[in-house]
């Protein structure tokens, strides 16, 4: 048999093991569901389920290791699936008023919408194989722009520190333009986080410099300091996370190590630290308690884990509270997305503060109204919340559409702006699935406006030229009124 047909048919067996296996769990997990009635049997059918439902869209990785798809799927099966297998024994902090009976009703529920999205994903864009990202060393930007934008950068992250206007202890509405030029300082403060992104494309490029290798490590250190100092993880993790990024589309594989270290530094060190750092910026920190030790530290940070990462909780109290305790969303927030995100707020007083994980840490959560705390309410929590279980199926099968569009768009349109502007989206949008969808895309078309003006100054385009090779060539081409034309102005005048 020729190399070819056998490699054909092993794709083709290794797919029809695949689905049979993804429809054996299903089934065997709705019937367990079905006959359980909930209970540790339930839980364990349900949370199969959803990572059985979430197959499809993670087959996708092996073509495509930035599929978008594929991505969130990997994330909703292991925060929405996986770490539901918590509830078989005592969870951490679990939701008040709810147990393993709600959490198999809403596994239920989450599994339909990983596999409406996983469909609708499909439908949209099916996945092929990337071509990587190119950079000649002609087109890297020049270094003395890239330490002026990111000194920019420092200088908005540190002034939201001093200001309180990004970070842990930030105003709870400064983000949605509460604070005067909140919302500019916010941006401005992840101009470094962009900044990284390109030099990192610089660094990996084809025959670059060594000095932009180095400049890489310069900027991650700073840019991950200033992150922890602001509060945020996230701030510390999503420059290393977008190098990454860059690195897999540029050298079409995965840097094993360096996923290994970075989880490990985060787990051991970033996640320890940052709680140690939150409970001291907090007024009388730990009044009365005991001082902590290695042990407590490791207890507290696998406690945090297992709860910060468990994402069924939120959406098994929204169905079990609502609507009997608390009424059902009337979805304006969805209805009201594209002008939430093209008006701004000085042109719109009145304009929504999309600080509904506030209220729902008040309200489902029973959290203290005195305590400043946000709480996740998920993309299928939320619309389950708004429009019901089947809000859900339809709501994300639309969001697995969706990013199945960006795919293609990123596919057809294949200049290196375009797909380090896909590598932003991946880390301001698809990872979120913790986020209800209309504060998430709210808050990631600043960053990706941004983002844009960024690529087009420093990256090529289809013409071959970035925008700072533009500016250059149109700021020369406009001559001054100097001593020349002054001259020529002079030899018109008539002489007596």
């Amino acid at each position: 048999m020729p190399r070819r047909l056998d490699a054909l048919s092993r794709t083709r067996r290794r797919t029809i093991l695949g689905a049979g296996f993804v429809i054996y769990a299903a089934v065997l997990s709705a019937l367990a569901l079905t006959t359980s009635g909930g209970g540790r049997l339930g839980v364990a059918a349900g949370s199969l389920l959803v990572v059985a439902t979430a197959l499809p869209a993670l087959t996708r990785l092996r073509t495509d290791p930035l599929d978008a798809p594929g991505l969130w799927a990997a994330v909703a099966a292991a925060t929405l699936g996986a770490l539901s297998l918590l509830w078989l024994g005592n969870p951490n902090i679990p939701a008040p008023g709810i147990g393993r009976d709600d959490v198999s009703n809403a596994l239920l529920l989450v599994a339909g919408g990983v596999a409406a999205a996983s469909l609708g994903a499909l439908i949209v864009a099916r996945p092929r194989r990337r071509e990587p990202l190119r950079l000649t060393p002609e087109d890297v930007p020049p270094i003395r722009l890239l330490v002026a934008l990111f000194l920019a950068g420092g200088a908005g992250l540190a002034a939201g520190i001093l200001l309180g206007a990004v970070g842990f202890d930030a105003d709870a509405g400064s983000s949605s333009g509460i604070l005067p030029f909140a919302q500019f300082i916010a941006q401005l403060g992840g101009l470094g986080t962009l900044v990284i992104g390109i030099t990192a494309v610089a660094a990996f490029a084809s025959g670059a410099a060594p000095t932009y290798l180095r400049l890489l490590v310069v900027f991650l250190a700073i840019q991950v300091v200033g992150g922890f100092v602001a509060g945020y993880k996230s701030q510390s993790l999503a420059p290393v996370i977008l190098t990454g990024l860059v690195y897999v589309a540029m050298r079409q594989r995965l840097p094993w190590r360096a996923l290994a270290l970075t989880a490990g530094v985060t787990l051991l060190v970033l996640i320890p630290a940052n709680s140690v750092y939150r409970t001291v910026l907090r007024p009388n920190p730990n009044a009365g308690a005991p001082p902590a030790t290695p042990i407590t530290v490791a207890k507290d940070t696998l406690a945090y884990v297992q709860f910060r990462f468990r994402l069924i909780d939120h959406v098994a109290l929204i169905g079990d509270r609502t609507p009997e305790v608390y009424a059902r969303g009337n979805g304006n927030r969805y209805t009201l997305l594209p002008a939430l995100v093209l008006i701004p707020r000085p042109l719109w007083p009145d304009k929504p503060i999309l600080n509904d994980g506030l209220e729902f840490s008040h309200t489902y959560w029973e959290v203290p109204v005195n305590t400043e705390t946000a709480t996740p309410l998920t993309q299928p929590g939320d619309l389950l919340r708004n429009f019901g279980p089947a809000g859900v199926i339809a709501g994300l099968a639309i969001w697995g559409a969706f990013l199945g569009a960006v795919v293609a768009a990123s596919r057809r349109w294949r200049v290196p702006r375009v797909e380090w502007l896909y590598l932003v989206f991946i880390v301001t949008v698809v990872g979120y699935v913790e986020s209800d969808i209309p504060q998430l895309v709210a808050g990631a078309a600043k960053t990706l406006f941004v983002a844009a003006l960024v690529a087009w100054l420093l990256l090529p385009g289809r013409a071959g030229v970035a925008g700072h090779g533009t500016l250059g060539r149109w700021t020369r081409s406009v001559r001054p009124a100097g001593p020349p034309a002054i001259a020529s102005w002079r030899a018109t005048i008539p002489r007596r």
